[in-house]
């Protein structure tokens, strides 16, 4: 009896450590936030900077308000948070401009295009957007296009070379392994579990991924020609034969 007595001491002895030490942790993250001060004062001339280098989520994260979140490191941002404060920029007087620094971008195509759309919106107030990085990716080149002056670090490089797709097949692993996948499967073009069955991809699956590729090109590169001022074949001149996008090269081309 007085075993239970003392493993059920011990078991409820661990279990207020544990609540003492979660709402000690509460109280320093909340501690910690608090001292970090309260919203940034805006001046006369300040200008927004557009950090995109955390990922993007359509909904509200709770990070955004939760100070848990920076200390277990899953900051996240909002993708109407960002809208809001691109349009709010534009309302405001005392916002000069955006800039958009380093725009390694973590959100998908479509938040992307967005956030693009609203620089674009941005734009019509009459204030400038600028951006500049050490390097773009396709989808950051993509996003800065809309702005009125686009630069590029001297030992910086720029990706952009159209869209592609692979497919991993897995049926030579499965007669390796001896395993089989059991699929029900009808119609020519239902190729979700084609890797399943297949050792190369099936000219039914290349047609549509091929048609799906030039659709989402054609949008991307008729929009970075808008924003460039330039040819939509330029874009694709650029895609195609500026290898290596080195700062020169792509100085030359105009990209920058």
């Amino acid at each position: 009896m007085s075993f239970f007595k003392s493993y059920l001491a011990t078991l409820l002895a661990i279990f207020t450590s544990f609540l003492i030490g979660i709402f000690m942790l509460v109280a320093l993250v909340g501690i910690s936030a608090s001292s970090e001060g309260g919203v940034p004062t805006i001046e006369d001339g300040s200008v927004l900077s557009l950090d995109l280098g955390l990922p993007i989520s359509d909904y509200a994260p709770i990070g955004e308000d939760d100070p848990l979140a920076d200390l277990l490191g899953n900051p996240q941002l909002s993708l109407e948070s960002i809208l809001m404060a691109i349009g709010q920029a534009a309302e405001d007087d005392r916002i000069q401009g955006i800039s958009i620094k380093d725009p390694f971008a973590l959100g998908g195509w479509s938040q992307v295009r967005d956030i693009r759309l609203a620089l674009e919106r941005f734009r019509l107030s009459g204030k400038p957007v600028w951006a500049y990085a050490d390097m773009y990716t396709q989808k950051d080149y993509y996003l800065s296009s809309v702005a009125d002056s686009l630069y590029l670090s001297p030992v910086g490089v720029l990706d952009v070379k159209g869209l592609s797709a692979e497919v991993l097949y897995y049926k030579g692993f499965q007669q390796k392994t001896g395993l089989k996948m059991e699929v029900i499967r009808h119609g020519k073009y239902k190729s979700a579990v084609e890797p399943y069955l297949e050792d190369q991809m099936s000219e039914a699956n290349r047609s549509q991924l091929s048609t799906l590729l030039h659709q989402l090109w054609r949008t991307i590169s008729q929009e970075i020609a808008q924003g460039r001022g330039v040819a939509l074949e330029k874009v694709n001149d650029w895609a195609t034969n500026v290898s290596g996008k080195t700062p020169e090269k792509a100085l030359d081309a105009g990209m920058i």
